[in-house]
């Protein structure tokens, strides 16, 4: 196993799972690091049919607000996310697809630098492929301007951490703020 897959794995092992799923996935995504012979996508093709993803969710805790781009591709709003390049760690995958779709850097102090849940998606035909979304929590601020990739957006708002008021999203968001919400809660009372 290479250095960078083995890193990987030991990320993925230590998410604490929030829910039976995500202690499934988190189980189906570690057989798949120890066995797989390359891990980052090759070519165009869906090649290893499973792709690494980092999600970075901006988050402003005190408002309790999160940031989403309208993505121009799938015309939903997500957060700022992108496959892990050969050889590329989930928090540098991170650093770079804020620093290119925000024009900021990273400020990681909510829950910490290491991917905080773990979802799959299995994308159908025609180039069916399940990714594997490593999801990060930065810290944000909802009075910030973010200068969005045209690229990749054509608007960004702030939401609600509220799940049921979310716009066309990742299906996997709601998990994610119950998870967050846990972490937040405690924080508030203090």
């Amino acid at each position: 196993m290479q250095l960078v897959t083995a890193t990987i794995t030991d990320l993925v092992a230590a998410i604490v799972p929030w829910d039976d799923q995500e202690r499934k996935d988190i189980s189906v995504v570690l057989g798949w690091l120890r066995a797989a012979d390359g891990v980052f996508r090759r070519d165009l093709q869906p090649t290893p049919a499973v792709h690494l993803y980092a999600y970075a969710v901006v988050v402003d805790p005190i408002e309790r607000r999160m940031f989403l781009g309208r993505h121009h591709t799938s015309g939903r709003y997500l957060p700022m996310s992108g496959r892990l390049d050969r050889d590329e760690l989930p928090f540098d995958a991170v650093g770079r697809e804020v620093q290119e779709e925000l024009g900021t850097r990273p400020v990681c102090d909510i829950v910490g630098p290491q991917p905080f849940l773990l979802t799959i998606n299995n994308c159908p035909a025609p180039r069916p492929r399940s990714d594997v979304m490593l999801w990060h929590v930065l810290r944000g601020h909802r009075g910030q301007t973010y200068r969005l990739d045209p690229a990749e957006f054509d608007r960004g708002c702030w939401w609600d951490l509220d799940p049921y008021g979310l716009p066309d999203t990742d299906p996997q968001i709601r998990r994610f703020l119950a998870k967050l919400d846990n972490v937040l809660q405690p924080a508030q009372a203090l």
